[in-house]
């Protein structure tokens, strides 16, 4: 999943761009947004790997910031930086967001 949100990005910069805007807009809050099915499902799993000592004991927010803070970061460093990224550079993001959860 986190390779595809990625791709996504990099695929679709100015959906990128207004995600980024929008939620770092005055509009935006938790209460308006309903959580997709796949972000439970992503919550989910990270409380089973939590339940199975797979996953840090850390609170939710914080293991989100893990899996999707380094993945919009190199985003926006392609997007707004023209950095060129290539699939080895996808890959070792992605696997140090995993490896920033495990335990």
């Amino acid at each position: 999943m986190s390779s595809r949100l990625l791709r996504f990005f990099l695929e679709n910069p100015a959906e990128f761009r207004f995600l980024e805007q929008y939620y770092f807009s005055p509009y935006y809050s938790e209460d308006a947004c309903e959580a997709p099915e796949e972000y439970e499902t992503l919550q989910q799993l990270l409380l089973k790997g939590q339940t199975e000592q797979i996953i840090k004991d850390a609170p939710m927010e914080v293991l989100l910031a893990l899996t999707f803070g380094p993945l919009s970061s190199l985003a926006r460093e392609s997007i707004y930086r023209n950095l060129k990224v290539d699939e080895d550079m996808i890959r070792q993001v992605v696997q140090a967001s995993w490896d920033g959860l495990k335990r």
